[in-house]
């Protein structure tokens, strides 16, 4: 009786290390920035930007409309006041698909909301023009 008593409690033993060992492979497989809480992405360059990470941009008050410029993200612009550059990095218009220059910006219309704004990306200055 015994012997069945230890071969089981083994096969048991070996089925737990089995179980945490694949739990634990698992959760180091995945990337640490998958891991934390993020916020939306930078529209140039598609990182996923932290809650307290803002992309520079400068707004325009034309009449009653909102226009912006969007220059990246700390990741992708270079003279951003809490940049983080990598030269890795690529920017794209989110438009026309075009590789940007490090200082090209991206033209969007800012919709504001009580509470909330919204930010529609128009194109960079070659697919959306000078205008």
């Amino acid at each position: 009786m015994l012997p069945y008593i230890l071969v089981i409690s083994g096969i048991i033993i070996i089925f737990i290390l089995l179980f945490y060992s694949s739990k634990l492979s698992r959760i180091e497989n995945t990337p640490v920035l998958d891991r934390m809480e993020t916020g939306k992405p930078c529209p140039i360059c598609s990182w996923p930007l932290q809650k307290n990470e803002r992309v520079h941009s400068i707004r325009y008050q034309t009449g009653s409309d909102a226009l912006m410029h969007i220059y990246g993200c700390p990741y992708c612009y270079k003279e951003h006041p809490k940049s983080k550059f990598s030269t890795k990095t690529v920017r794209k218009c989110p438009s026309c698909n075009s590789n940007l220059q490090p200082k090209d910006y991206v033209i969007a219309r800012l919709f504001e909301k009580p509470g909330k704004n919204h930010v529609h990306v128009l194109g960079c200055y070659r697919c959306r023009g000078k205008r």
